[in-house]
């Protein structure tokens, strides 16, 4: 898993879930109330599509950093670090979830 990188002294929260074609768009998985990428990990095999899938863990599921303060501060880290890391593929396409 990426979360016990750093990025410039930050850690990293986007977790690989499958490899595909990185010529193809990049599907990025948001997790709702809680913040675990892995409850993306069925769904991501199930799907049948050649595109590689990533998935987001909110800052501080890991038990040892903070989390953000304020929804405003997760989103601009999260697009910041998905920019940084996947920026070699054309598009991106987001598929979020929500427990309300």
């Amino acid at each position: 898993l990426l979360t016990d990188s750093t990025i410039r002294g930050t850690k990293r929260t986007l977790v690989k879930l499958r490899d595909g074609n990185k010529r193809n768009r990049a599907i990025i998985f948001v997790p709702g109330l809680g913040g675990f990428s892995h409850v993306f990990g069925e769904l991501s095999q199930a799907l049948s599509l050649d595109n590689p899938h990533y998935a987001v863990n909110a800052l501080g599921t890991d038990g040892a950093s903070a989390p953000h303060k304020n929804l405003s501060e997760a989103a601009n880290y999260h697009v910041t670090e998905i920019l940084e890391q996947i920026s070699t593929h054309a598009e991106i396409a987001l598929v979020g979830h929500s427990m309300g």
